[in-house]
């Protein structure tokens, strides 16, 4: 699916918001009070380990308005592992390594590698990648 780039941001945006919920939810959690009593609340870190994760720095179009990379990774305690492209899931994810699909256009996107362990918590690790929209 190709999308204008402002709107890939705010969308990209909206489902971190939601996947943060999500995951606050759907895990053991500890409430912390901050400045003006505001209560937040922190997803239970995972006991998983990100050995290796691998991402290119940048990706050719070679004319294209999209395409697809493929980012390896290597984990030890995760029951399952997930990647995001720009918070959106990715699905068909390998036990090592998930191919992504990424929207030429001028704007970094951020691929996250989230493992989870078996009492669902999570271990996560934030790369950069951009596409050269010159080739």
């Amino acid at each position: 699916m190709t999308m204008n780039p402002i709107r890939r941001v705010l969308v990209s945006g909206a489902l971190v918001v939601a996947l943060a919920g999500l995951a606050a939810a759907c895990s053991d959690s500890s409430a912390k009070t901050g400045a003006g009593g505001t209560t937040t609340t922190q997803p239970r870190a995972g006991t998983a380990t990100i050995a290796a994760f691998t991402v290119p720095e940048s990706v050719p179009c070679a004319g294209k308005t999209s395409v697809t990379t493929t980012v390896t990774f290597q984990t030890t305690g995760a029951k399952t592992n997930e990647v995001y492209v720009d918070g959106a899931p990715v699905g068909g994810v390998a036990a090592d390594h998930a191919d992504i699909d990424v929207h030429c256009d001028p704007l970094p996107h951020t691929v996250v590698l989230t493992a989870v362990d078996a009492d669902g918590g999570r271990t996560t690790e934030k790369k950069l990648l951009t596409t050269d929209t010159t080739s």
